[in-house]
């Protein structure tokens, strides 16, 4: 899906002292909603002292309220209502992103860094088939078509023991 961690609905989470980064959509993932308000009033999340980096849209993702999506730098998690605490989240800094960086698989860090994409859609509601579709109450189709250069963001399992303790009191650490 593209992200590092979801917040899923009637679960209260408390994410601390991670690594969240390289997620294709946001690292962290609060916009799942699929339940009532008093519902979601309910929920309690947490994100605090957790390091970031190369989360292409942005740390957070929340719901918009239109559909779409509001995408939130660590450094504003402090704005964002949801969180209950959200104190020390940062962006890596150089000497950590260097630390990681000599961890990571080189193969799958320059395939995610050089990522691209083309995308093309064919819609025509004149079409016979729409026409039809349409005198009949049913929705209309199109094709679409997405080709990437790096799908499902796989990581080489053997390797990724490699990246415990890379960086001291943060993400997994050896034993």
């Amino acid at each position: 899906m593209g992200y590092g961690f979801r917040y899923m609905t009637g679960i209260d989470a408390d994410v601390y002292n991670n690594i969240v980064g390289c997620s294709n959509y946001g690292g962290l993932d609060r916009a799942y909603v699929d339940s009532d308000k008093s519902k979601e009033a309910k929920r309690v999340t947490s994100a605090w002292n957790n390091l970031f980096f190369g989360n292409r849209n942005g740390d957070m993702v929340l719901p918009s309220g239109g559909g779409g999506w509001t995408f939130v730098l660590a450094k504003n998690f402090e704005d964002v209502n949801q969180l209950v605490q959200y104190e020390n989240n940062r962006e890596m800094n150089e000497a950590e992103v260097n630390a990681i960086s000599n961890k990571i698989d080189p193969h799958y860090l320059k395939g995610f860094i050089g990522i691209t994409g083309t995308q093309t859609s064919e819609f025509n509601p004149n079409s016979s088939i729409n026409q039809f579709r349409n005198a009949l109450g049913m929705n209309m189709q199109g094709t679409e078509t997405v080709r990437v250069s790096m799908y499902a963001n796989r990581y080489p399992y053997e390797k990724v023991f490699d990246l415990f303790g890379a960086i001291e009191g943060y993400g997994a650490q050896k034993l």
